[in-house]
């Protein structure tokens, strides 16, 4: 059974190859065939020659979103690669909770420079909904007037089209 840690490879011209095992990547360093390199935290080596082969496995990766855990696999048909287990982001309920309260907390703040919203103002407006349902034979206009003094509430009027 080999090692299942893999570094990662890249041709000269930038092409993503397959992995190789570490001595292999080692042996291609000392042979001055690769050079290494760092990318994110992760040891990789460029080859300086043509590679051998391009040919490249398909590798299929399943996840397992938990609440409190998360899981990551991939295998490919020649080898099964490493499992990972990560703790998953349990600070986004948090956020959430003190994000709501902060807005709440704005809300109720005396703001002279903000203007008032403009739908409270509008009591002569008809809804859409209450419009389109006068106005859908289209032989009926619709009129907006007071129900009663001071009640804000639009009725509708039907007058027959002449």
């Amino acid at each position: 059974m080999g090692s299942h840690l893999r570094v990662p490879v890249k041709a000269a011209d930038g092409d993503v190859l397959m992995p190789c095992s570490p001595k292999r990547a080692r042996k291609l360093v000392e042979r001055a065939e690769a050079t290494p390199y760092w990318s994110h935290g992760v040891f990789c080596i460029r080859l300086d020659r043509e590679p051998s082969a391009r040919h490249k496995q398909a590798v299929v990766v399943g996840v397992d979103p938990g609440s409190k855990r998360e899981g990551f696999s991939a295998r490919s048909a020649a080898h099964d690669l490493p499992n990972v287990d990560a703790d998953a982001k349990d600070w986004v309920g948090g956020k959430l909770r003190a994000r709501r309260i902060l807005r709440r907390s704005r809300r109720s703040r005396k703001t002279p420079c903000r203007s008032p919203k403009r739908s409270r103002e509008n009591h002569d407006r008809v809804p859409a909904g209450t419009r389109r349902q006068f106005t859908a034979s289209g032989d009926v206009s619709i009129a907006p007037t007071r129900a009663g003094a001071g009640s804000g509430v639009p009725t509708a009027e039907r007058t027959r089209a002449a």
